[in-house]
This record gives structure tokens, C-alpha cells and sequence, in this order.
């Protein structure tokens, strides 16, 4: 189901939201998973990095 995901400055909830949430409607290219974050993607947000979580329960990656 589409939805809405936060969108972090960093890789954990400790960080500031860049946008409350971004709609799942968006495109947000999926850049990896750091050995330093390996609970959370890096994304492409607004011209800037972001990260969002990799928790099943919200997030789910499809390859094009």
C-alpha cells in the first residue's frame, strides 16, 4: 500500500525530518545502505540527501 514515509537528515530517528513526510508517490532513488546505517536507506530528497527507514512494516524497495 502507498503511503507516506519521514525523511531524515540522518540515519536515525535522533535526527531532524527534512519534510514531515513525503508521499510515497515520489521518486526517491535508493543510493544504499552504509555499514554505519544498516537499518536505513540514503535517498534523493528535494535536491539534497536524506535517509528513511528500512523497517518492512513502512518501507518496501522495488526495483525498476
Amino acid at each position: 500500500p502507498k503511503g507516506s514515509v519521514r525523511v531524515r537528515e540522518g540515519n536515525g530517528t535522533q535526527y531532524k525530518q527534512i519534510k514531515p513526510t513525503a508521499s510515497a508517490d515520489d521518486l526517491l532513488p535508493y543510493f544504499g545502505q552504509a555499514e554505519e546505517s544498516p537499518n536505513w536507506y540514503m535517498v534523493a530528497w528535494s535536491g539534497r540527501n536524506g535517509y528513511i527507514t528500512d523497517n518492512p512494516k513502512y518501507t518496501e524497495v522495488i526495483e525498476k
